[in-house]
């Protein structure tokens, strides 16, 4: 049963964000680490914080006026709808725990670690704490392909320091008992390799392959684990109503029609996986019915893109 954004909960988010907010920035921890990610602070002056503190009481508004539904893997909600996650059902509750308390961070070096992974503002007021996180993979302004300068009364010079960006929006909320997820792909994204969606992933191949065979299954397996863009896609696929009544020679009509790769369907009726870049989706598309022609110019589309398929 989804737990509403209240008002009484928007309140107090709200009170906390009148509070001096503090930045934390989350980093890819090394393979060797037990953590998913480093930690690291940064101090902010009040103009900065002022800002980030527009986006969060926005962002509670939201949540405020969203309908709250439970975690999902396989759907994706639109503005109006916003996943609820029990901290209790997160696979590391303990990171949760290490954003909305801050204080013993170390400092944020950009040199250090120029791959972010995500940053995010922390609110803390009277037992009330709210984390507004946003997924990036970088926060700093590439200045080695460029001339970046700056312009200050008529003049313009060299930029010599470091200057990061801030995406001005939330894609999830943490609380202590919560998440309140925005945007799932980037939930998949930072999370993909957590037990929760790992085995959701699994079901999900073996609900589609239950139908389809795979030859090559363990290379496709590994290349959705590693792709939170196709892990989304085969959730969505094994969803379809449709799946059941796919056979092998369907697929070879819809290849032969489309013109495409014949060598995706081998003589046994095997769907075969191949990982070039122009070739890794084609799997994912044929069976999430992507392959379309236009009555009005009698041409074939793929679906997502509407790019002609010859």
């Amino acid at each position: 049963m989804a737990v509403n954004f209240d008002n009484a909960k928007a309140t107090a988010v709200d009170h906390a964000l009148d509070a001096p907010l503090e930045m934390v920035i989350g980093t890819w921890a090394p393979p060797d680490s037990d953590e998913s990610f480093d930690l690291w602070r940064l101090r902010m002056e009040e103009d900065v914080a002022a800002e980030f503190r527009t986006v969060g009481q926005r962002h509670v508004r939201q949540l405020a006026d969203a309908e709250i539904i439970a975690l999902d893997l396989g759907f994706t909600p639109d503005d109006e709808r916003v996943m609820r996650l029990p901290i209790a059902e997160f696979d590391d509750p303990h990171l949760v725990e290490r954003i909305l308390n801050p204080g013993g961070l170390a400092y944020f070096n950009l040199e250090d670690h120029p791959s972010v992974a995500f940053h995010c503002f922390v609110a803390r007021r009277n037992g009330t704490r709210a984390g507004f996180l946003h997924r990036t993979s970088t926060i700093a302004v590439a200045r080695r392909n460029g001339i970046f300068a700056v312009l200050a009364n008529n003049v313009v010079s060299r930029l010599e320091t470091d200057v990061l960006t801030f995406a001005p929006s939330v894609e999830l909320l943490l609380e202590p008992d919560s998440i309140w997820i925005s945007n799932l792909a980037t939930f998949r994204s930072l999370f993909r390799t957590m037990p929760t969606l790992v085995q959701g992933m699994q079901a999900d191949l073996d609900a589609v392959t239950a139908h389809i065979p795979v030859d090559n299954l363990e290379e496709f397996r590994i290349a959705c684990s590693r792709d939170p863009k196709m892990m989304a896609k085969l959730a969505n696929v094994a969803r379809r109503p449709y799946l059941a009544n796919l056979t092998a020679d369907r697929i070879r009509q819809v290849i032969q029609r489309y013109h495409l790769a014949p060598e995706v369907l081998n003589a046994e009726g095997r769907l075969v996986h191949n990982s070039t870049p122009k070739r890794r989706w084609l799997i994912l598309r044929i069976l999430d019915d992507s392959y379309l022609e236009s009555l009005m110019t009698n041409l074939h589309y793929e679906a997502n893109s509407k790019l002609p398929v010859n």
